[in-house]
């Protein structure tokens, strides 16, 4: 599936307009099924609109985690991943989140 067709999908999925071409941030572990949220409490609402899996691992940043939800989207050919990284130390609130609570679930 094309990058910008996932972030279509994505935006549909969350209620909101079409999203503007932007460029794929290789740098930050995109892919063209691979798709960064901007913070823990937004992946948490798209996890609340769509499920999904969780995994939470670590990153190469010490302290910090990437929690990724695997998600099968309306049309889709086949699953995505939607991430975001978080520390735990600096977003405490993190923990009460129904997307980290549903890895110890």
């Amino acid at each position: 599936m094309p990058y910008f067709a996932l972030r279509q999908r994505v935006h549909a999925a969350l209620g909101l307009p079409a999203p503007l071409p932007l460029p794929m941030r290789v740098e930050d572990g995109e892919s063209e099924t691979r798709l960064m949220m901007w913070s823990i409490r937004e992946l948490d609402y798209f996890y609340s609109r769509v499920g999904g899996s969780v995994t939470i691992s670590q990153t190469e940043v010490p302290g910090a985690l990437t929690v990724e939800v695997e998600v099968t989207l309306p049309e889709a050919p086949g699953p995505a991943r939607i991430f975001t990284e978080w520390t735990p130390a600096e977003e405490l609130h993190g923990f009460e989140l129904p997307v980290v609570r549903a890895v110890a679930a």
